[in-house]
């Protein structure tokens, strides 16, 4: 399998923060004296965090709007991408190894880009990518394939030759049926759907030490 360009996924695949991510909503609701209905980060899982702020608002008849709820939501999860949030296990190795094999490899997340650089910085690992692509400035979350077709043309690379590397079941499914291979890594938060994940995977790594060249 010759690869020339990768798009990586952060939270979860890169980044170890699908745990902070998890009750996300619920903090927010509870923060509000709201009781948040059973289930909700299940819901919420697949949801880019503008379409996320959207259901909060609508479902729970918040009196604030989208972008009121997505700045609070922001204030709740600045501190980890600022000061706590680790890579996952060998992360900056596998990042270093695509570098070394003039692998150029860009980041695409549902994260604010702020936040997003800002962790990359303190971890020592930005200059390791050759670009940054949002969902916010794609445009649409990762149900679309936007997001990876705007990765790609930074990359240069054809889609024959380039990977996308996920955890969610949802992302994986997009990027294989645009024609991408497909990596899933292992997280935590995705056992509910490994099967799945595994079935629609063109391959499955639990650590990204796993990949081979």
């Amino acid at each position: 399998m010759k690869i020339k360009g990768v798009i990586l996924d952060l939270d979860g695949t890169i980044i170890d923060s699908m745990g902070m991510w998890k009750n996300l909503g619920e903090k927010f609701l509870v923060g509000l004296g709201i009781r948040p209905e059973e289930g909700l980060s299940l819901i919420l899982a697949p949801m880019g965090i503008g379409e996320a702020c959207e259901y909060l608002r609508k479902k729970y008849a918040l009196p604030m709007n989208d972008k009121e709820i997505y700045e609070g939501i922001l204030s709740l999860i600045e501190e980890g991408y600022t000061r706590t949030l680790q890579l996952k296990p060998y992360a900056a190795e596998f990042l270093e190894r695509l570098r070394a094999m003039g692998v150029k490899a860009v980041a695409a997340t549902a994260t604010d880009r702020a936040l997003a650089e800002a962790a990359l910085k303190r971890l020592g690992v930005i200059d390791l990518f050759s670009g940054l692509i949002t969902e916010r400035e794609a445009g649409a979350t990762k149900k679309e394939p936007e997001i990876f077709l705007r990765a790609l043309n930074i990359l240069g690379t054809s889609i024959e030759e380039t990977a996308v590397f996920e955890d969610a079941l949802h992302a994986l499914r997009t990027a294989k049926k645009a024609g991408f291979i497909t990596v899933a890594v292992e997280d935590e938060a995705s056992h509910g759907e490994l099967k799945e994940i595994i079935r629609v995977a063109d391959v499955y790594i639990e650590t990204l030490a796993d990949w081979r060249f």
